[in-house]
């Protein structure tokens, strides 16, 4: 009955090991009718059990279409031929693809999946003008606000480059997270607000938000509107990126731990390499070169392998941060000047028709350095040395490093 009858009366005896044709040698063509009949036995079997599956699969696939992509809203109970909301027509489709609303009420975009147009960023308008007439912008991290320095060393900064930049005609823009947006370029209050969060909001502490927690932090602070996220080097040249900025100025990068070797506990690196060479557009990384604590020879290493373009700005030695140079570590590549890193770039952005990133380290400014020339040996290895082996002892490892050597080398110097 399971199988239709017909057919199956006639396999019966063979699965049960009765012969064919009263027991005598069975030919070619009975061996092919066998078949035949196994093959059209094991297609009614299909079509039966997929009439059970088609039900199942059509309410899983209803329910992506009208969650993701069709924008309309999705009862607790989820979808089914009862409740299934009415889907709309296509001319809405094509006039509105933007929100498709959840319990939750989050919001995505289909047509373009970050743009300019989605609800998660939160664009000064100087910016959003700067982007829509293809104005001259240059983007800044917010971890140097919120983790680097104090109050208000850190608005000073944060002022004082802000100030640069419209003195030259160029748009600030800071990127941070608050209150479940993606901000870029804060207004006085704003940047006023996460300068002083360290200190006014200690229930609630600014997060680190490097780009595998934009995510959380994200969510977080839409739960908690006082609560600030600072953009790391990685996570703000991913934002910017995605944006298509094409200018990051930042201090240090990260890069390789000094630890790391193949008996090494934990393999230390940096997210901001990774991120570097997987920039969805082309950007320029402006920075003092990469963090002296780290293992700079072996950063510089991973790069290339990376593919990143990395070079010093009228040096052949590549910059610390920040610290004097090292005479053994060579720039992979020496920029002359201004034109010279961004014909570089646009060489890159056009050939290589990729995103990824440029990396352009600046020693320190010309008066340090005759300043410090011919007195006694940088002191600052000696220091970062004592607080890698602090840091070992208390048995500091991962992400905690950095703070922790970074905080005991200031305190030494």
């Amino acid at each position: 009955m399971l199988w239709g009858g017909g057919d199956t009366a006639a396999i019966t005896p063979i699965v049960l090991g009765g012969g064919i044709g009263g027991g005598g040698k069975v030919t070619i063509e009975e061996k092919l009718r066998i078949v035949r009949l196994k093959l059209r036995m094991i297609w009614r079997i299909f079509i039966i059990n997929i009439r059970g599956w088609i039900p199942g699969l059509l309410e899983v696939g209803e329910y992506y279409l009208d969650r993701y992509k069709l924008g309309a809203y999705i009862p607790a109970g989820g979808v089914n031929r009862q409740n299934r909301p009415k889907l709309p027509t296509a001319p809405s489709l094509q006039n509105n693809l933007t929100i498709a609303k959840t319990d939750l009420n989050y919001q995505h975009n289909m047509q373009r999946p970050l743009s300019l147009q989605n609800s998660l960023f939160s664009l000064h308008p100087s910016v959003k003008n700067a982007l829509s007439k293809s104005l001259p912008i240059i983007a800044f991290e917010s971890t140097i606000l919120t983790h680097g320095l104090p109050y208000p060393q850190n608005l000073d900064l944060a002022k004082s480059l802000a100030s640069k930049c419209r003195a030259n005609n160029i748009v600030p823009a800071t990127i941070a997270l608050n209150n479940g947006k993606v901000k870029v370029g804060l207004t006085p209050f704003e940047l006023e607000q996460i300068c002083l969060s360290p200190k006014n909001q200690p229930s609630s502490p600014p997060q680190k938000a490097t780009t595998s927690l934009i995510g959380r932090v994200l969510s977080l602070s839409s739960a908690d509107p006082t609560l600030w996220g600072g953009t790391t080097v990685a996570s703000t040249s991913y934002i910017a990126s995605l944006l298509q900025i094409k200018m990051f100025v930042t201090g240090g990068l990260g890069g390789v731990h000094r630890d790391l070797s193949p008996s090494s506990r934990i393999n230390d690196v940096s997210a901001d390499l990774f991120q570097l060479a997987k920039n969805p557009h082309p950007i320029i990384i402006i920075s003092s070169g990469v963090k002296s604590i780290l293992d700079i020879p072996n950063t510089l290493e991973n790069l290339e392998t990376l593919g990143v373009t990395v070079g010093a700005y009228k040096t052949v030695y590549f910059p610390r941060f920040y610290s004097e140079f090292d005479e053994s570590i060579k720039s992979p590549i020496v920029w002359k000047n201004a034109k010279d890193v961004a014909s570089t770039f646009f060489f890159n952005s056009r050939l290589l028709n990729e995103g990824g990133g440029l990396v352009c380290a600046v020693p320190k400014p010309e008066p340090e350095l005759k300043a410090n020339r011919g007195k006694r040996k940088d002191e600052t290895e000696v220091f970062i040395n004592q607080a890698l082996q602090a840091a070992a002892d208390q048995n500091i490892t991962g992400k905690a490093i950095t703070p922790f050597v970074l905080e005991m080398v200031k305190n030494l110097r």
